[in-house]
């Protein structure tokens, strides 16, 4: 979701927020834990594991603007739950800044 114009002396300034839901494949996951059995690899600190995927969920809120005609700001937050879909991994937020340099 978007938002063009926030304010009214920055008409061309946007804010977004979006959300992602991912889920894994089942034959994927399946055949994860399948090749772990195979290679004996029962821990996530195991250089053999291969980690089950599950789901992850990821929310973003950004901020886009133009200080001058040619050059585009874009700074932004994520939050990642379950990053790669390994429930095993910690949570973690991830900040960003995007630039467009229009010649």
């Amino acid at each position: 979701m978007r938002y063009r114009g926030l304010f009214d002396a920055r008409p061309e300034d946007w804010i977004g927020f979006g959300l992602t839901w991912i889920d894994m494949s089942s034959h994927y996951a399946r055949n994860q834990r399948y090749m772990n059995q195979i290679s004996g690899a029962t821990d996530y600190n195991d250089p053999a594991y291969l980690p089950v995927a599950g789901h992850s969920l990821n929310g973003e809120l950004y901020y886009r603007f133009r200080p001058v005609s040619w050059l585009e700001l874009q700074p932004g937050l994520q939050y990642w739950h379950r990053p790669g879909g390994v429930a095993q991994t910690q949570d973690a937020w991830v900040v960003e800044w995007k630039t467009v340099v229009t010649f």
